[in-house]
């Protein structure tokens, strides 16, 4: 109940934290920030290489085994893994910049140039930080650790900038160093945290043999696949608008995307409190009552998601108004994106069964295609229709992942978001 407060609080957090940098950037060097935050995204995910999932599952495998030394060693390897693999990634990203210096190609603006720069090292803390936030859940302190991420540093950055509101003009590098220095204060806090925890095991028992990192690399890179495929499908129509369009557009498509996405929440919370029953009825083939818990899912999600839909397309106006009078122009996008959100809303509770089931392959390849799919629509539809195009591009591929979720689930396992309650099952389908 506590983690599901702290993520309620996190998500109001992330949109307070949007408006306010909207109003004090205006959209264009909001565009520029928005844009360098959605490189930050998918950057953070290839320099943690999936190490932040696999070090909470691993540190808390190796504590229920009393493998003290190894929860040790795991923590100095994933730290050096993202070191390691930020240098590498920021000194290759500066490599390519050189090379279009060289050859006069204008791909950024000066101001996107200062931007992501000041973006690189944030790279690095914000993977440190991820790292030590899954250390925090492998000790079961899921709860400091949601704190951090979600509360802790958005209000540091809040309040930086509030500071220097009076004293300095807000633009996209400036807002970009106050969330490093966020981050980094909270890093810093949370590793003085972390190592308090860390010099609190036995350090004389299950020292690690050296053989163990190259295991530890091979649990995380399914996740990496998964997670780096997440990444894309959430940051694509960002990154091909701001870099085919340019920063104002995807500053203005953003709070179109963060408004409609919050017709996801419900079902997202919901899901991820029924993950754990859903699993264990699947594992002990009670399929009748797990169709019976799916239903209650799927209608808790659409009743609190249609609420959510409803004001969001009713004061669309209003809403967008909140990021400033300029961001109204985005109105015709939000009507586009609730729809597909909505789909989803009724098709996403399933895929729930991909993720914590026995079908990660399958998840894998729904992942793939739909990324493939988003970025060709985003490719063809932005240069016809800009913002809107982003729009319809990331609608149409939202409802495809959610069409494809429910019939690999239910050719596996009979399973569907909402069947009649008297619909029963005897064994699990195998096509």
């Amino acid at each position: 109940m506590l983690v599901m407060m702290i993520s309620v609080i996190g998500v109001g957090m992330a949109y307070v934290t949007h408006m306010l940098l909207a109003q004090w950037l205006g959209v264009a060097h909001y565009g520029h920030y928005v844009y360098a935050l959605a490189w930050l995204n998918v950057l953070v995910t290839l320099v943690q290489v999936g190490m932040n999932t696999s070090t909470m599952r691993l540190t808390a495998e190796l504590r229920a085994k009393n493998n003290h030394g190894a929860v040790l060693g795991l923590s100095r390897f994933s730290t050096l893994v993202v070191l390691v693999c930020g240098c590498v990634i920021i000194a290759t990203i500066i490599g390519a910049v050189a090379l279009t210096v060289v050859y006069e190609l204008a791909l950024f603006t000066p101001t996107q140039v200062q931007t992501l720069a000041i973006m690189l090292p944030l790279v690095i803390v914000l993977g440190l930080l991820n790292q030590r936030m899954a250390i925090l859940q492998g000790f079961e302190r899921v709860a400091q650790a949601h704190m951090f991420l979600e509360v802790v540093r958005p209000v540091l950055l809040i309040a930086i900038m509030a500071v220097l509101l009076g004293v300095m003009e807000f633009e996209a590098p400036i807002a970009m160093a106050v969330n490093a220095l966020a981050t980094m204060l909270t890093l810093v806090v949370a590793s003085v945290i972390v190592m308090r925890l860390l010099n609190s095991v036995d350090r004389n028992t299950g020292l690690v043999p050296e053989y163990h990192n190259r295991t530890w690399l091979a649990v995380s890179l399914p996740y990496l696949v998964i997670g780096g495929l997440t990444v894309v499908m959430d940051q694509s129509d960002v990154l091909i608008l701001g870099t085919l369009m340019g920063g104002a557009a995807a500053g203005l498509y953003l709070p179109a995307l963060k408004l409609s996405q919050l017709i996801l929440f419900p079902m997202l919370a919901i899901r991820s409190q029924a993950a754990p029953l859903l699993a264990k009825l699947y594992a002990e083939n009670q399929l009748s009552e797990l169709q019976r818990q799916m239903n209650t899912s799927t209608v808790s999600s659409v009743l609190f998601g249609f609420v959510l839909l409803v004001v969001g397309i009713w004061q669309r106006e209003f809403l967008l108004g909140l990021f400033g009078a300029e961001f109204v122009e985005a109105a015709p996008a939000i009507l586009v994106l609730a729809f597909g959100m909505a789909t989803f809303v009724i098709t996403g509770g399933i895929e729930v069964f991909l993720i914590f089931g026995p079908f990660e392959r399958m998840l894998v390849k729904i992942y793939v295609l739909v990324v493939v799919v988003n970025i060709a629509l985003n490719l063809i539809l932005i240069p016809l229709m800009g913002f809107v195009g982003a729009a319809y591009a990331t609608a149409a591929t939202i409802i495809l992942r959610g069409v494809l979720s429910v019939y690999v689930v239910w050719r596996k396992t009979g399973i569907l978001p909402w069947v009649p309650v008297s619909h029963q099952f005897d064994t699990p389908r195998a096509d």
